[in-house]
Order: C-alpha cells, then sequence, then structure tokens
C-alpha cells in the first residue's frame, strides 16, 4: 500500500510549529533565567567583597539556571497554550489539535477535520513575531556586564566614590595570597599562605604574589630592585624568585593619589646544603714498602635533600724532581641506598694494575653532589697510598720535613694547570680567561719567591744575560765571602737555578697579558733549568743555623729599673654599621612617639629600613611586622595604639641590640686609669737607687 509524503498527513504542519515554539521558548525562557543568576551572583560577590567569592555567585546562577530547565521540561504540553494566548484568533484550534496529537488519542474523519484545520491556522502564524528573542538577550549581556563590574569593584564602593567628582582615589591592599613553590628537584608540595608577615622558603623557590588591591598599579620591591605586578580580573599577579634573606615590599599606587599603600613580608630563605662525603676505611695516609694488589675503600655520603652523584677518584703520582707524571682515575663502585638523602658505598682499588714504584703515590678521595642543577661536587679528606723506597724510613728521633717536594712539584703542576686551561680558552669567556690566567701568574710568582728565598734573596747581577756565566759585583761578593770560600757560587747549579727564576718571571709576565703560548714556554724553559740544577750540578743550599737555648743561669738577673713597659696606640675599633642603622631606627621611633601628629609613610620606611638588615632574625621581622601595623594605626588616627606599639617595638630593637655588645670585662677600670698606673709603677722604678 503507498504511503502518503508526511507533509500531507493531516496534523503535521502543527506538529512541527509545536516543536519550534517549544525550542524558541526554551531559548527565551534561559535567556531570562541566566540573567536572574548573573544579577544575584552579582548581589553575592559585591556583598562579600572579595573576588575570590566570585565561585560563589558562578554556584548560584547555575542552580538557578537548573531550576528553570526542569520547570521547562514540566512545561512542555503548554506550547499551544502559550500560542493561543499570543494568537487568540485560533479560538483554542490548536489547543484541540495538540490534545489529538497524542498517541492515545481516538482516529476518525472528525480528527483529520480538526487537524486540517489547525493546520492552516499554524501556517498562518509567524513564530518570531509571537516569541521575540531580542529583548532576553539584550537582558542576558545587561546582566553580565553587571555581574563583571562586581567582581573588579569592591563592596564599599569606594572605588566608585573615590573618582565621583573627579577626585583621586586612595590605594588600598585588601589582601596578599602568598604561592610558595619549591625547586622541582626537590619534589616539595607547594604552598599557598593569606597575608603572611614571614615567610620561609627554600633557596630557588618561586615566590608568586596574588594582590587584591584598590589601585592602578602594584610594584613588589626587594634587596635586587622593583618588580611590576601584572593586572589581572580581581587583582594583580607576579613572581619573583627567593635566593637569599630579605623582604618583599609591596607597594600600590592609585591615579594621582600622592599617598601608597604597602605591605612587607619578611623573607627567609633556608639554603640547600652542600653533601657531606667521608671516607671511612681505610680512612688513614697508608705507606707500604710493598703495593699490595687491590685496597677496598668505604665511603658514606649524605644529604638535606637527597643526592645525586657519588664518585670514588684517584691521582696516580710518579717521578721525581720535575719530571712528575699524573693520572686521574675513577674507580667503579657499589651503591647501598638506605634512603634518598643517605648513601653508602664500597670500590675496589687495582692498586697492582697501576704499577707503583718505589716513591710513587696515589691519592683517593670522595665526591659527591645533590640534584640542584649545577651544583658544584663537593670533595672528600684525601689520602694517599705511597710506595716507600730504601732508606725513606727515618731513623728514631729524627724528624724530616714534610713538604720536602714541594718546591720541586710546583713547577710541574703550574704547567699542567696552564696546558689545561689553554685547552679550554675557546669555550671560556675573555674575562674569564683574563682571570684564570692571572691566577696562575700568582702561583707562578710563590714558586719564583720560594726560589728567590732559598738563594738568599739576592739577583742583582748575579748572571750574565749574554755570557751566561757567573758575574757578582764587589757588595754581593763581600756578603758572601763564606760561600765563595765554601766553593758554593763555583757550583754551576746556582746558575742555573737564577736562569730558571728569570724564566719564571716572564711566564708570570705573560700570564699577566693571557699569554697562555708565550708562558707555557718560559715555564717550560724555567723547569728545564730547574731539572739541570737539581740533577746534573747538583746545588747545595745553604744550611740554616741552630737556634740558640736559653741562657737559665741569666734568670732573674739584670735591673728591672731599665725595663719599661713599650706604649703602644689603642687600635680605633671598626663601627658596626647594622648597629648604626639600629641606632638610627630607634631615634626614628623616638621621633615618631614625641610627634604630636605621627607621619604613616614616614613608619611604613622605618619598617622597610629595618627589614632590609633583618635578615633572618625573627625579633627583628617581628619588629617591623609591628611597625607596619603602627602606620595602619596612624592611618586610623588611634593615637593611644601607635603610642603602645611604638614602645613595644623599641623594646625589641633595644633587646636585639644588646645582644650585640660584647660581654663585659671583669676589670672595671678604664684604659685612662691603667696608663696612668703603668706610667707610675715606671716612675717608681726609675728612682730605685743602684
Amino acid at each position: 500500500m503507498h504511503r502518503p509524503p508526511e507533509s500531507l498527513v493531516a496534523g503535521h504542519t502543527t506538529r512541527r510549529l509545536l516543536q519550534r515554539v517549544i525550542r524558541r521558548h526554551a531559548v527565551i525562557t534561559s535567556a531570562f533565567t541566566f540573567a536572574i543568576g548573573l544579577l544575584l551572583a552579582s548581589v553575592v560577590v559585591a556583598a562579600t567583597g572579595a573576588s575570590s567569592r566570585t565561585a560563589a555567585g558562578i554556584v548560584v546562577m547555575l542552580g538557578i539556571l537548573s531550576v528553570a530547565v526542569t520547570g521547562l521540561r514540566a512545561r512542555r504540553a503548554s506550547a499551544a497554550t502559550l500560542l493561543e494566548r499570543r494568537a487568540p484568533e485560533c479560538r483554542n484550534l490548536l489547543i484541540t489539535a495538540e490534545e489529538l496529537l497524542r498517541a492515545d488519542a481516538p482516529r476518525g474523519s472528525v480528527r483529520e477535520a480538526v487537524l486540517r484545520r489547525a493546520d492552516i491556522a499554524a501556517a498562518s502564524l509567524d513564530v518570531p513575531t509571537l516569541l521575540p528573542l531580542a529583548r532576553p538577550i539584550v537582558l542576558a549581556v545587561a546582566a553580565g556586564l553587571v555581574y563583571a563590574t562586581a567582581v573588579r569593584l569592591p563592596a564599599d564602593g569606594s572605588a566608585i566614590d573615590g573618582y565621583a567628582g573627579g577626585t583621586a582615589t586612595e590605594p588600598h591592599i585588601r589582601s596578599v595570597d602568598v604561592i610558595v613553590t619549591p625547586p622541582r628537584y626537590l619534589d616539595l608540595k607547594a604552598d599557598t599562605l593569606r597575608d603572611p608577615a614571614r615567610i620561609e622558603v627554600r633557596a630557588g623557590s618561586s615566590v608568586r604574589l596574588l594582590v587584591e588591591a584598590q589601585a592602578d598599579s602594584v610594584f613588589v620591591e626587594t634587596i635586587d630592585g622593583a618588580l611590576p605586578l601584572a593586572r589581572e580580573i580581581g587583582g594583580f599577579d607576579g613572581s619573583v624568585t627567593a635566593d637569599g634573606d630579605g623582604f618583599l615590599a609591596i607597594r600600590a599606587k592609585a591615579g594621582q593619589a600622592a599617598t601608597v599603600a604597602r605591605r612587607l613580608i619578611a623573607l627567609v630563605v633556608a639554603p640547600d646544603e652542600l653533601p657531606r662525603v667521608r671516607i671511612t676505611a681505610p680512612a688513614r695516609d697508608l705507606f707500604v714498602a710493598t703495593p699490595p694488589q687491590t685496597l677496598e675503600i668505604t665511603l658514606e655520603a649524605d644529604d638535606d635533600f637527597g643526592l645525586g652523584t657519588l664518585d670514588l677518584r684517584y691521582t696516580r703520582v710518579s717521578g721525581s724532581g720535575e719530571q712528575f707524571e699524573f693520572t686521574d682515575g675513577v674507580v667503579p663502585l657499589r651503591i647501598e641506598r638506605a634512603s634518598a638523602a643517605s648513601w653508602r658505598a664500597r670500590g675496589v682499588l687495582p692498586v697492582e694494575a697501576l704499577e707503583l714504584g718505589a716513591g710513587d703515590m696515589i691519592v683517593y678521595r670522595g665526591v659527591a653532589t645533590d640534584r640542584r642543577p649545577g651544583a658544584r661536587p663537593v670533595e672528600s679528606d684525601a689520602y694517599i697510598l705511597e710506595v716507600t723506597g730504601p732508606g725513606a724510613i727515618a731513623a728514631g728521633g729524627f724528624a724530616a720535613d714534610d713538604e720536602q717536594d714541594r718546591y720541586a712539584i710546583s713547577q710541574q703542576m703550574l704547567i699542567v694547570e696552564t696546558e689545561r686551561l689553554n685547552a679550554r680558552r675557546a669555550s671560556l669567556a675573555a674575562g674569564t680567561l683574563r682571570d684564570q690566567a692571572m691566577r696562575l701568574a700568582s702561583l707562578q710568582r710563590q714558586v719564583r719567591a720560594e726560589f728567590v728565598f732559598m738563594l738568599g734573596g739576592e739577583l742583582e747581577d748575579d748572571v750574565g744575560e749574554e755570557t751566561g756565566v757567573l758575574e757578582l759585583n764587589e757588595h754581593a761578593e763581600a756578603e758572601a765571602e763564606d760561600d765563595i770560600l765554601a766553593g758554593r757560587l763555583a757550583n754551576r747549579g746556582r746558575v742555573e737555578l737564577l736562569r730558571a727564576i728569570r724564566e719564571m718571571s716572564r711566564a708570570s709576565s705573560a700570564l699577566n697579558e693571557a699569554d697562555l703560548s708565550l708562558a707555557l714556554r718560559h715555564e717550560r724553559d724555567a723547569l728545564a733549568y730547574l731539572q739541570r740544577a737539581f740533577s746534573r750540578t747538583r746545588y747545595i743550599l745553604r744550611t740554616l743555623t741552630e737556634r740558640e737555648r736559653l741562657d737559665l743561669s741569666r734568670r732573674l738577673t739584670g735591673n728591672l729599673a731599665d725595663a719599661g713597659r713599650a706604649v703602644r696606640p689603642t687600635p680605633t675599633p671598626e663601627r658596626d654599621a647594622r648597629a648604626d642603622t639600629l641606632r638610627a631606627i630607634l631615634a626614628g621611633i623616638a621621633e615618631q612617639a614625641a610627634r604630636a601628629s605621627n607621619d604613616a609613610r614616614e613608619t611604613a620606611a622605618l619598617a622597610e629600613r629595618l627589614l632590609r638588615i633583618a635578615g633572618s632574625d625573627e625579633a627583628l621581622q617581628s619588629a617591623a611586622a609591628q611597625l607596619m601595623a603602627v602606620s595602619d594605626a596612624q592611618v586610623r588616627g588611634d593615637a593611644a595604639e601607635t603610642r603602645d606599639a611604638l614602645h613595644d617595638t623599641a623594646l625589641r630593637i633595644a633587646g636585639t641590640m644588646r645582644s650585640m655588645l660584647p660581654a663585659a670585662a671583669a676589670d672595671a677600670t678604664t684604659l685612662e686609669s691603667r696608663v696612668l698606673e703603668g706610667a707610675l709603677v715606671d716612675a717608681l722604678r726609675r728612682r730605685v737607687p743602684r
């Protein structure tokens, strides 16, 4: 059986009309409900006076909207009634047709006739005219603007009143939220504080400031300088990085107003401590005639938050005179982690594989780093394993110089350091390269000074630059007569030493100019002269005389009248800048207390000045916070609270200054009285007859 098109079925036009009315009526109802919710949310925000209550207003708006939608669903069948009310010419025809379109309505010719007449009436109706959308949409937009204004303005209407009549608004800081985010490597959670007077953070933490203020601009000032905060909806936002103890001074300005709203927060930064590493076994120097095959070494390391690496490094030293060789290496470790911050490790040093000979040694030490990015390594105490040669064990009662090879090693080590710096020069900035070169020049001058001291300090006219032979002037010859008679000055070793000293001077000059290539050439020449002086023609240094003994038979002899006290000028102690600043702040507080009308801005400046020198001193930080409270009381005009708070603050600062004073001496006599007493004793001694 052929089915007619749906458009020809009776009631089709009426059904489509009712569906359009239902959808349009839903839009209108939602717009009106949305506007009502925004208006009620604006009332909630304006009543609380804080943009942090915005969420509460949104909840109110959504609640009303949900109730409206629920009611809308319940009123779907009233679309025909709404049309009959807006188009009375239909004479309840649409209501009758809506009832006949239900599934349980009886079917027949009467039903078909009614539905066709209803379709004719429905086709003549204009839904946009009957149900206009302009009014509800305009109302919803207006409610949105009112809500946005309520979020940005304070509840007391001071911002609006401040600009009435063209007057400037007085700035005011309502609240400060501080969000402290520790460095990522610490694995610590962020912390949020509301209006804190003092915060304690870890070094490298990010401190975010959310300032809600009645102001046009807000700045945060630290020891490093001032930083403007970005304006956001409902407040100001900005972040600083905590690197050291200090303060956060928040200043709010509004238009052309002369006053500035202030808020001070003391900042205490706890540094990330360096790791601690130590060798527990063998924790001593070892001197052996025959080196062992292996050496088992145990290390321990710990840190306040967590360790990053732990290594066992060694340096093999071999050679003699100025021909030393240095070889670095790393020993594999078996690490036992009791926790992230406490490690224990063991490693086996392959001594036999290093092929140590007589006089060679191994220097071993532990090296640890924590997880801080860019952290410098920390080394433990270094210990040595030395293979002693024949005759190296000193006889009983004889003490040898522990630094007998220091001068010989210094020049060779200086060459090694210069070669390392020359290899890294391409990766260093010009300023850094020059600083490192000047450091090596200082070391070269130290080595040169040691050899000059060994030669007795006389260098002028010792060796001819052209002939290279011994040429002494008469003055130097007379002073070194004993050495000439002993034949020491005729030794070619002295000539080689003098040449080495001159090469060291040239190397130092080249290093000062950061000319590493030229410096290396002079350093190696100096090394060659030293090697010839110490090996081919051995130079015997002058011996030191034996220290004279005290003649005990002369004790308690002589005349005391000939002895007198040495009168020395009394040194002037250095002034303590911190104490001077505290005294100036106390003077400012006293001046504030003596005034009939106090200055709130001056009190806030005193608080900021105190906080600059407080550091991690809780007493001074508390005094600074109290001064800020005094500033607020002065703004309110509370004279009694101001006077009491100033007195309490002065007592706190005075207590801190008292703790900075040195302990009182047991002898209460003055310096002048002691000087007079000493002069009297000297005068009485001189009157004693001989």
